[in-house]
């Protein structure tokens, strides 16, 4: 009941490297891509499908966003607000882990690929 449903059609973006980040997102339908911008170039870090989360990395780590996401078909998402998925982290240790976990490995691939974007593939 604390998710927010929202649609987005193909090539709107929905978050934007740089923001501050207030809520997470878990893609229901359809597909989209992260990217973040080095330099003057896009550098696409990966593609996202139904049943993906972002936008945890900036909630987790009280940074602004670490890269954008843009859609590339027509997108449903499920939101969370940064309380409401500070209190289903809190109440959900597994889960809790587990995103965790995936945010820890994101931000050091986005890492990586800030230092060496040579030898990053360019999807995962």
């Amino acid at each position: 009941r604390r998710f927010v449903f929202s649609r987005r059609e193909a090539g709107e973006l929905v978050i934007r490297e740089g923001e501050v980040g207030d809520r997470v997102y878990v893609l229901a339908r359809g597909k989209a891509e992260v990217f973040a911008t080095l330099g003057n170039a896009e550098r696409r870090l990966g593609v996202l499908f139904d049943g993906d989360f972002f936008g945890e990395v900036a909630l987790l780590s009280g940074t602004r966003r670490t890269a954008s996401v843009r859609t590339l078909e027509p997108c449903s998402f499920l939101t969370l607000a940064r309380r409401d998925f500070e209190e289903v982290l809190r109440a959900n240790p597994e889960i809790e882990r587990h995103v965790v976990r995936v945010g820890r490995q994101r931000l050091e691939s986005e890492e990586a690929t800030i230092i060496a974007p040579v030898r990053r593939s360019q999807s995962n």
